[in-house]
């Protein structure tokens, strides 16, 4: 998928979830029960697979760039991490000029969509 991956995002798929997860967690703790600590594990593990076996994929058929109609995308090549997203997201270079439509040195990718 080609969601956001940096900051909390980077950690926490969604910062709802773990939310609720941090209060149970203090809550098995004021309990003072450890065996309820294995709880949580589970509980993190399922949502993780459970989120990016069909969340991220609806939201991704939702909300994706297939949704918006891009066909074609012009990416500034000395931005790799641009570069790469769009790759990962299904495009692929298909032209290369080296300046930009005002005619300043900065290589484009013209990127199609395989879709």
């Amino acid at each position: 998928m080609f969601f956001v991956q940096h900051a909390v995002y980077g950690i926490v798929r969604n910062p709802c979830y773990s939310g609720i997860m941090l209060l149970c967690d203090g809550d098995l703790f004021i309990r003072h029960n450890a065996w309820l600590f294995i709880l949580p594990v589970v509980f993190r593990a399922s949502m993780t697979v459970l989120m990016k076996n069909t969340e991220e994929k609806w939201l991704a058929n939702l909300y994706g760039i297939a949704n918006y109609g891009m066909q074609e995308v012009t990416v500034n090549e000395q931005n790799p991490q641009a570069v790469g997203f769009y790759e990962h997201a299904g495009f692929s270079i298909h032209k290369r000029t080296n300046c930009d439509e005002e005619g300043n040195p900065y290589p484009l990718l013209y990127m199609k969509s395989a879709e």
